[in-house]
């Protein structure tokens, strides 16, 4: 139980610290970036400047969560020097109830800072308020890494054509190239051939085939035998067993008659009779 709950506060306050740290960023742009791109040293005294004064004042609670009052006043008085004790009460009490999340897009969307802006200034916490599907900014990252690469690539060039460089030989001398090469490959081949010659082993793949050797049994009938008895009886043995399996003797391509081990081993010799059937 103790772990869970010093894990949770841990994770707490990673979460708080990254927060404090893109409210951090926030504030920053607008102050060194986005208020001397517009000729601004103060924030103007209207609508739009008390909408940006709010979300500022919502950045720094964030930006310093150990003491958020006095971190909304000390960032504030840069924006709004002309605020009165009682605006400063305000400001504070609105600030500690209000939603003080924002996501990139909704904090430009406050400062009113579109996609041309956003790119033109090389902003990083602060996104557009025009580019809600990031194709506009996709592209351009697509862009800038393309020629971010290029440089790589010019810096770590030699200018040189890349591959092996071509040998300036003539005709002559490239048939006779062409016949050393030829030479070498086939003394390394001869090489190979008897170091496995000499080792025993074999250049080719073993075949996984497993022949079983049957052995010679009664019923086993050589060439001349088999020869004779076709020639006598012309009819080719079977052998047929007692519950009616058949078990046929086919003639290989040298007409000698194989006997099937694995059959015969099953039963007895006395359960097998041996009939001749007409051909």
């Amino acid at each position: 139980m103790t772990d869970t709950i010093s894990s949770t506060r841990t994770r707490d306050k990673s979460r708080d610290g990254k927060f404090a740290l893109i409210a951090r960023g926030c504030l920053k742009e607008l102050r060194e970036i986005v208020l001397p791109d517009r000729g601004w040293k103060t924030l103007p005294q209207g609508r739009r400047g008390q909408r940006i004064l709010a979300w500022a004042a919502c950045m720094a609670w964030e930006a310093y969560p150990a003491r958020p009052e006095a971190g909304v006043r000390r960032v504030c008085e840069i924006f709004a020097p002309y605020l009165e004790e009682q605006d400063w009460a305000d400001l504070i009490a609105a600030t500690a109830e209000a939603n003080r999340h924002f996501t990139p897009d909704q904090s430009a969307a406050v400062t009113g800072v579109g996609v041309r802006d956003h790119l033109r200034l090389r902003l990083r916490f602060i996104g557009c308020d025009d580019d809600a599907c990031y194709e506009v900014r996709a592209e351009q990252k697509q862009i800038r890494d393309a020629e971010r690469k290029r440089r790589k690539r010019a810096e770590l060039s030699t200018g040189r054509k890349p591959g092996r460089p071509r040998l300036e030989l003539s005709a002559a001398e490239r048939e006779e190239r062409r016949k050393q090469q030829g030479a070498e490959r086939a003394a390394r081949y001869r090489a190979k051939k008897a170091a496995a010659d000499a080792s025993g082993a074999s250049r080719k793949t073993p075949s996984s085939i497993k022949y079983i050797d049957c052995p010679r049994t009664q019923f086993s009938v050589t060439e001349a035998e088999g020869a004779e008895r076709q020639k006598r009886d012309g009819a080719m043995p079977d052998i047929v067993v007692d519950d009616g399996d058949f078990v046929p003797l086919y003639p290989t391509f040298d007409g000698a008659w194989p006997v099937m081990a694995a059959a015969l081993s099953a039963r007895r010799s006395s359960e097998l009779e041996v009939r001749h059937v007409p051909a």
